[in-house]
């Protein structure tokens, strides 16, 4: 990924489907995106408490990825998510796709900015207590 290492809190495997792949013959890049939002919503649902509701609830803010190799199907890949606290408001989740079978085969390294917001203002709120504590910070 980069210099920056953040302890792995959340780790899924995900196997490729036929119909992930393109008319290039490997994955497509929006398939990418399905994975993180897989793992990053099993992540939130893991929560000790609430992190959505009626009245709040995450937005993803921003997206950066960076595609190290095809994938090709079949495959089943392993995806990490790991989290860093970015000033209450908002949080970086940090991922690795890698192969299952070949952990030094990295497909793709990725980072996803969320902000919650409130809903009745569409403004920006502080992270939920949950998040918090599954961030390990202290609320």
């Amino acid at each position: 990924m980069n210099d920056e290492h953040h302890e792995i809190l959340m780790r899924k495997d995900i196997a490729v489907r036929w119909g992930d792949m393109d008319a290039l013959g490997h994955v497509n890049n929006t398939c990418f995106l399905r994975y993180l939002e897989e793992i990053r919503l099993d992540w939130f649902d893991s929560f000790d408490g609430e992190w959505s509701n009626e009245s709040m609830g995450p937005v993803v803010a921003g997206i950066s990825i960076n595609f190290r190799e095809p994938i090709v199907w079949p495959a089943t890949l392993v995806v990490d998510l790991s989290a860093q606290w970015s000033g209450g408001k908002s949080m970086t989740l940090s991922h690795e796709i890698r192969d299952a079978d070949e952990s030094g085969r990295l497909y793709a390294d990725a980072k996803v900015v969320c902000v919650w917001v409130d809903h009745s203002s569409n403004s920006t709120r502080s992270l939920p207590g949950a998040v918090m504590r599954a961030m390990g910070h202290a609320e």
